[in-house]
């Protein structure tokens, strides 16, 4: 069973892991600031505002991966819930699998967020390869239903259709055959620099010192870039 959500996407000012942390980073200073004042050194001010604004930076790194770990916090954060097909630019199709765990039945929900794509006449999603019509009636998304009770003489005197009708078509079903696009390297380097081992060895060496960290961040990322480098050879 599939169940929809409707969401529009959110312009870059306005996401959640955006203008609320513009407050938070001045309010970052601003507490290293004050909090520093006591003390007469002037770099141990500084360093207390480095790490205010470090900590405020952590939790707005955190939240901005979460967009990349998981679908329901990209919708909280880069998105925003709407009713009506007409306002919204992307759908959350939630599949909800039976699931056997430790002789217990129970209900498993994967959620994917695909883009709406719109013609003159129809609203459609691709989910898993498969074409998907929105159904005003129902409020929901299904797949396109082949008559097949019509009468054997309705089928003789079709006259075939128009190039307009074929245009329409082929949007909404594509072509006849069952396409494997192969990811680029770049596409393939965001995946990997967004994975969370990868953000985590960041994280590590971002703890050393200003001058250390920057020698294992290169040998991370060469060593990314090779193995993503040997997986689309694999791929072609």
């Amino acid at each position: 069973r599939k169940d929809f959500e409707l969401y529009a996407e959110r312009p870059f000012a306005s996401r959640l892991d955006v203008y609320p942390w513009v407050a938070v980073h001045i309010a970052a200073v601003a507490v290293g600031l004050s909090v520093g004042s006591a003390e007469k050194d002037f770099y141990g001010v500084i360093e207390l505002v480095l790490y205010c604004v470090f900590l405020s930076g952590l939790g707005n790194a955190l939240l901005f991966f979460g967009t990349f770990w998981s679908v329901q916090v990209r919708c909280t954060v880069a998105f925003r819930r709407v009713k009506s097909v007409k306002e919204a630019t992307h759908a959350k199709v939630i599949r909800r699998e039976a699931s056997h765990v430790a002789e217990h039945d129970a209900t498993l929900a994967v959620s994917t967020l695909v883009a709406l794509c719109r013609s003159e006449q129809t609203i459609w999603i691709e989910y898993r390869k498969k074409v998907l019509l929105w159904r005003e009636e129902k409020a929901c998304f299904e797949r396109r239903k082949v008559v097949l009770d019509k009468p054997v003489s309705e089928y003789f005197e079709t006259k075939g259709l128009s190039s307009s009708q074929v245009k329409e078509l082929t949007k909404v079903h594509g072509t006849n055959n069952y396409d494997i696009p192969l990811p680029e390297f770049s596409e393939l380097f965001k995946e990997h620099a967004v994975s969370p081992f990868f953000v985590f060895q960041v994280c590590l060496s971002s703890f050393w010192f200003w001058c250390f960290s920057c020698a294992p961040l290169w040998p991370l990322a060469v060593a990314g870039g090779i193995s993503l480098a040997a997986r689309e050879l694999c791929v072609s």
